[in-house]
């Protein structure tokens, strides 16, 4: 209804908008029924192999720079933004993520994490914020490629428990590498 009214929205950020974008406007569509959620703006940020292992990666503070600097600012300037944003994450962004929403806990008041993630135990420890932030982490048994980390992480969740981190994890049993991202939206 963005068009019709003159509400300010939520924003969900999809990094890996080259494959998951699709799916966040489809689910936020069919789901924005009255108490599934609210209805909100979907922005895709495309990046291509190699390059989104390199920004998620080596390159984080810059791709941090560019995500707070020049994407939030563009979106926040062009449309009618609450300061509500989530952002979603699959393997490499997921790691990302997880640094990222304990780093910058003012950027982002939720994130969407699957098939990955990881913070020290040190960023964990020190995680202080006045208010809420979420953090819904999704993996699966069959995942080969990143459940052992996704498990250090929520066991390091689990020992600190940072206050105003409101956080969950769900292990699943029978998903893949592939099918996780989709459910974990």
């Amino acid at each position: 209804n963005y068009t019709t009214s003159k509400e300010a929205y939520p924003v969900l950020y999809i990094l890996d908008g080259q494959w998951f974008f699709t799916n966040g406007v489809a689910i936020q569509k069919s789901l924005r029924t009255p108490g599934a959620i609210p209805e909100m703006i979907v922005v895709g940020i495309k990046n291509e192999n190699p390059l989104r292992r390199t920004l998620f990666n080596g390159e984080r503070q810059k791709f941090t720079s560019f995500l707070k600097d020049e994407v939030i600012k563009f979106i926040d300037d062009k449309f009618r933004t609450t300061n509500e944003r989530v952002i979603y994450g699959w393997e490499a962004a997921a790691y990302y993520i997880s640094k990222l929403i304990l780093e910058e806990k003012d950027l982002f008041q939720g994130a969407i994490i699957t098939d990955g993630g990881y913070a020290s135990e040190k960023l964990v420890e020190n995680f202080k914020s006045d208010s809420h932030v979420y953090l819904y982490i999704a993996n699966s048994k069959r995942d080969i490629y990143y459940i052992d980390s996704t498990e250090e992480f929520n066991r390091i969740l689990k020992k600190h428990n940072p206050k105003n981190l409101l956080w969950k994890y769900e292990l699943s049993n029978d998903e893949v590498h592939e099918t996780m991202p989709h459910l974990a939206m």
